[in-house]
């Protein structure tokens, strides 16, 4: 039995296809389907229920998976010891799609850059998702929207805060938040979220009503549609992220404006502490370099 054939079982498990299973450990597909074979021969075992299209893993083979995802996070947490310098292992990260296409991708590169044989992988969701995947193992560490209060079992550390702001068309005459609220229909962003569920609560605090015209999760395409004159909307100013376009006018929500917190999520006792250690250090250093 080998640690690279269990690591490929798990990134099947967890990418629940052979073809995003041998991306992510950096494998062909036959490859992926010769570890397979072997890992099932060397324990006399089958692990895959090959009847179905694409193969499943079977009750068998879900129990090794979690067995599995132990021994490589002892043996990756042993070789980080053993590398002083140089981090090496896997560092499985979620993260908001505002921080994915802001925030996250510098500082990956940089850590790439420092710790050649760190393997990442990331992926996308909702800040709540995020977190119950963090406390259930899947991942080892998320960038979301800072809980309202502390979820048992994680440990936060704060990133950096976002100003919150009003965009609006350029050209819009009105001056201040609360004008700009009140003269266009509002394109919320989505309250099942975090930061919307925080928006809509700083709104009903200041008592401002808006005229709802629809809700969306991606910042771009509230961006997009304000920027059409469709409506006005409140959204974070992304750390490391462009100005707006100069379609926009961006004017700060609240006196003294607010800020949503970025936090990085991870499981209070964890083998990869070193590793979410070093990410946290570069998206600090980023929303250091961003203000």
């Amino acid at each position: 039995m080998k640690l690279e054939h269990l690591r490929t079982l798990v990134a099947l498990a967890e990418q629940r296809s052979f073809a995003r299973a041998g991306a992510a450990v950096g494998l062909s597909q036959s490859a992926v389907s010769l570890h397979l074979k072997a890992l099932e021969e060397s324990l006399g075992a089958s692990l895959l229920d090959r009847a179905h299209r694409p193969p499943i893993l079977t009750e068998r083979g879900q129990a090794v998976v979690e067995q599995a995802r132990r021994m490589l996070e002892l043996s990756d947490a042993i070789a980080g010891i053993a590398a002083a310098e140089s981090l090496v292992g896997a560092l499985a990260v979620g993260a908001v799609p505002t921080a994915l296409g802001s925030a996250l991708p510098p500082a990956l590169k940089t850590l790439r850059a420092a710790h050649p044989h760190l393997r990442i992988q990331v992926q996308s969701g909702l800040s709540g998702d995020l977190a119950a995947r963090v406390r259930a193992g899947a991942l080892d560490a998320a960038i979301t929207t800072g809980p309202a209060r502390p979820i048992r079992g994680l440990r936060q550390r704060e990133i950096g805060r976002e100003p919150l702001v009003v965009i609006a068309p350029a050209d819009a005459p009105e001056i201040g938040d609360a004008a700009l609220l009140a003269a266009y229909p509002f394109i919320w962003f989505n309250r099942q979220t975090w930061a919307g569920a925080e928006i809509e609560r700083l709104l009903a605090a200041r008592e401002l009503e808006v005229a709802e015209e629809m809700e969306v999760d991606s910042l771009e395409a509230i961006v997009a549609m304000v920027g059409q004159g469709l409506g006005v909307g409140i959204v974070p100013q992304r750390l490391g992220a462009p100005p707006f376009p100069p379609t926009l006018k961006a004017v700060p929500f609240g006196d003294p404006p607010t800020a949503r917190t970025l936090a990085l999520l991870e499981r209070r006792v964890s083998p990869k502490r070193r590793l979410t250690d070093a990410l946290y250090a570069e998206l600090r250093q980023l929303a250091g370099s961003s203000c």
